[in-house]
């Protein structure tokens, strides 16, 4: 019976990935919040491409702007993942990691933020990547 269990978890995951397949597509093909995110915060800047994920249980949505700005987004078209090698803007970090980070290592860009449904995670221009759970309590800290 086990190895019955064993089998069919593998098939699920060989399937999802046999699914998972990156498709350019167009801005207007964003969904909605994703569109209305790249209007608000980045309304002169081009859209260098845009890929969608189609997985197996959701699409998720890569755009790499013109300024080196990637940013991610959930099939819903909210934030998964902002990124760039120059910094991004701290606004796209919640206010209690900036609190922190301000308190503990003053100085530094953001390189990276990144939110899932248990954790949220940033790069700093110091090296340093800290994960915080959902209550912004610090759980990891790597160099």
């Amino acid at each position: 019976m086990r190895n019955v269990f064993l089998t069919f978890v593998l098939c699920i995951a060989f399937a999802g990935t046999m699914n998972a397949d990156d498709k350019a597509i167009t801005v207007d093909k964003l969904p909605k919040a994703a569109r209305e995110f790249l209007e608000i915060n980045y309304p002169d800047v081009k859209v260098a491409y845009a890929v969608v994920d189609v997985d197996f249980l959701q699409n998720e949505y890569e755009v790499m702007l013109s300024n080196a700005v990637k940013v991610e987004f959930y099939s819903d078209g909210s934030l998964k993942k902002i990124s760039c090698r120059a910094g991004i803007d701290e606004k796209f970090v919640p206010e209690a990691i900036r609190k922190y980070v301000n308190e503990n290592f003053p100085g530094t860009t953001y390189l990276e933020y990144e939110a899932d449904r248990k954790k949220h995670e940033i790069k700093l221009s110091n090296r340093l990547e800290i994960s915080f759970d959902k209550a912004f309590n610090v759980i990891e800290i790597d160099d």
